[in-house]
């Protein structure tokens, strides 16, 4: 059956291909002892009206089939322990909490503030309801040093499929 603009039903105003969502960190990021949210601060493009943006947290105001991809490089800062860390893109539904999509997280391991960053990349498929609220969140599994997502080095894009 073709689609108009008459028989379009709940997707009206926001079609595939027509709504994507491009943002990368601008600011390092310090990871404390505990979990830190990888705070995309510059959008690069925000097409479609179904995204904004505070503190990290992606609303997608249009319910559909996403495509989410993120890539984060974490380093360390003055310190010559081996350190390790983890990414996860978490998913809250409307007037819910976050949880861990599975299949997301990415780990990280760095031996020494001067040697070494490692970058990690995620892609999925995602069922999207309206005003669901996405955030990549990361944290250190072991080790002393001080772990940093990397400014420039890390982004987010994010686009409907369906």
């Amino acid at each position: 059956k073709k689609i108009t603009p008459t028989n379009l039903g709940s997707r009206a105003g926001v079609t595939p291909a027509t709504a994507y969502f491009d943002a990368f960190l601008n600011t390092n990021v310090t990871i404390g002892s505990g979990a830190s949210v990888i705070a995309f601060d510059s959008i690069r493009q925000n097409v479609g009206g179904a995204f904004s943006l505070s503190s990290g947290e992606i609303t997608i105001s249009v319910a559909g089939t996403y495509c989410v991809m993120y890539q984060a490089t974490i380093g360390q800062s003055g310190s010559s322990s081996r350190t390790e860390g983890q990414t996860d893109l978490q998913k809250k539904a409307a007037g819910g909490t976050f949880a861990n999509v599975d299949g997301t997280d990415a780990r990280y391991y760095s031996r020494s503030s001067s040697q070494d960053e490692t970058t990690g990349s995620v892609t999925a498929i995602l069922t999207i309801t309206a005003n669901d609220v996405l955030q990549v969140l990361a944290g250190k599994v072991s080790g002393s040093g001080q772990l940093i997502a990397r400014a420039g080095r890390s982004r987010i894009t994010i686009f409907r499929i369906a």
